[in-house]
């Protein structure tokens, strides 16, 4: 079974009693949903250079970086057997 980030949406979250639930109410919440640190703020405008065009997450939450997408599929191959 395989993780997600976003958690699924189940029927019964539709009809939840909040002035947030946009499936129940028109227009936009009474206030913000998210709000980014200001340390994400300054990552953002100030990003890393790096050589990392392609990724993937593997299965110990370490992440594999590649500047081609020849090394990306290469490294899928390796670690998970497949890849194209």
């Amino acid at each position: 079974s395989q993780s997600r980030w976003w958690p699924v949406v189940r029927p019964a979250d539709k009809y939840l009693a909040s002035p947030f639930n946009t499936y129940e109410n028109v227009g936009l919440p009474p206030a913000p949903i998210a709000n980014p640190s200001a340390e994400a703020i300054l990552a953002a405008l100030n990003p890393v250079v790096t050589d990392c065009l392609f990724y993937f997450h593997a299965k110990n939450a370490d992440y594999q970086c590649s500047p081609t997408y020849e090394d990306h599929v290469a490294k899928l191959r390796a670690i998970y057997g497949r890849g194209s």
